[in-house]
């Protein structure tokens, strides 16, 4: 799950209507010569042609051709000033969520040179906020990892050899899940595209941030996939060119988890009472699932929700100024064979978290007023 194919994702939603297919019944040309063909989404030289033609009889015999007196937007007629969150409006999403990415990325930092008090480097990297850690992941030794990787094969015989019913449910969330998960958060949530554009679009952010930031962290820490340490292992998907630890799934899918269950809350700085614990054990649910299905191990799983919940209050620090984000260190080398998530649990009571090195509340991002503008909007969609 990437936040590439997440900026498209949505879209996907629209598959629990199942009113997509009547589309089929305008044709091709209803495409071509409306807004996909006008955009050159669709390549119409009819359409361009057309277009002239209509110019040419309707403006030039108007006698309306020149310079605009009153204008059909009075905003275009006025420079604003520089940068006002407000001209967000009058972006498309996709080009909206570009510019916003780069607020989210403005003041974090990265490095692999991590060391203790001591001074003595450690075998990990970490992620900063205005040089303030943020998230530091250690990673397990290899002998952890090849006990690890004897479990995924166990949790997959468990998936492959369980009662035929079961398995095809398990099998399809497996499949269903490799995208982002839209249509499982617009089930648990009543979310809808058209009602909630703008928390969509805070999603895809979120999705964007977690894509980012894991990727990197799994360049540095550069961990074997479960297949590459036991046979036994048989991905039921293809797996990605790119390491194991952490699980981006479980990144992914726990940051937009925290930004919903703060966006849904009376008191953003709480999660919702509501949606909050079903939120986080969807994202683990999901993060089980690619165990399941043989592209990670369990260790993976954990350190993805903490790095996950470690982003998604930072987004909702920057997004309210008033939410702070933990310093949260996640040390793979206590992990063994036998390290498992705790289902249900926050990032805080999960098995690999560091409670000596970590620090509550150490980081408070600078209100954004772009990322607010955005927030306002979407808490807007919920009546708060």
């Amino acid at each position: 799950m990437s936040a590439l194919t997440g900026t498209t994702g949505t879209t996907g939603t629209t598959g629990t209507t199942g009113t997509t297919g009547t589309t089929g019944t305008t044709g091709t040309s209803a495409l071509q010569n409306g807004l996909s063909g006008y955009s050159g989404a669709i390549s119409n030289p009819m359409l361009s042609w057309a277009l002239d033609g209509t110019r040419r009889e309707v403006y030039e015999r108007s006698q309306v051709i020149g310079p605009v007196k009153q204008g059909a937007h009075k905003k275009a007629l006025v420079l604003p000033a520089l940068d006002q969150a407000e001209g967000l409006s009058c972006w498309q999403a996709d080009v909206r969520l570009r510019v916003l990415a780069w607020e989210i990325g403005e003041g974090l930092s990265f490095t692999a040179d991590v060391r203790d008090t001591a001074g003595r480097q450690l075998d990990g990297a970490e992620l900063r906020y205005q040089n303030q850690p943020l998230v530091r992941i250690l990673r397990p030794s290899i002998q952890a990892l090849r006990g690890q990787a004897e479990e995924t094969a166990k949790e997959m015989a468990k998936v492959l050899n369980g009662d035929e019913l079961v398995v095809n449910s398990r099998l399809n969330e497996i499949v269903t899940q490799v995208t982002p998960a839209f249509a499982f958060w617009s089930a648990l949530v009543p979310l809808h595209p058209e009602r909630h554009k703008s928390s969509f679009e805070l999603m895809q952010l979120a999705l964007e941030l977690g894509s980012s930031v894991v990727l990197r962290f799994k360049q540095a820490l550069q961990c074997p996939r479960p297949y590459e340490l036991d046979t036994r292992c048989h991905p039921l998907l293809l797996t990605p060119a790119h390491s194991s630890y952490p699980s981006g799934h479980s990144t992914e899918s726990t940051v937009v988890s925290t930004l919903l269950a703060h966006l849904l809350s009376d008191s953003v700085a709480d999660e919702s009472p509501d949606y909050g614990p079903a939120l986080r054990r969807l994202a683990q649910r999901i993060a089980a699932n690619r165990v399941a299905g043989g592209l990670h191990y369990h260790v993976d799983s954990i350190a993805g929700q903490l790095l996950g919940e470690a982003l998604g209050a930072y987004l909702v620090g920057l997004c309210t100024g008033t939410v702070k984000a933990d310093f949260v260190v996640c040390d793979g080398s206590r992990a063994d064979a036998g390290t498992r998530p705790t289902n249900g649990e926050p990032a805080s009571r999960q098995p690999l978290y560091d409670a000596a090195s970590s620090v509550p509340g150490a980081v408070q991002p600078v209100l954004n007023e772009r990322l607010a503008w955005l927030w306002q909007k979407a808490r807007a969609e919920w009546g708060r």
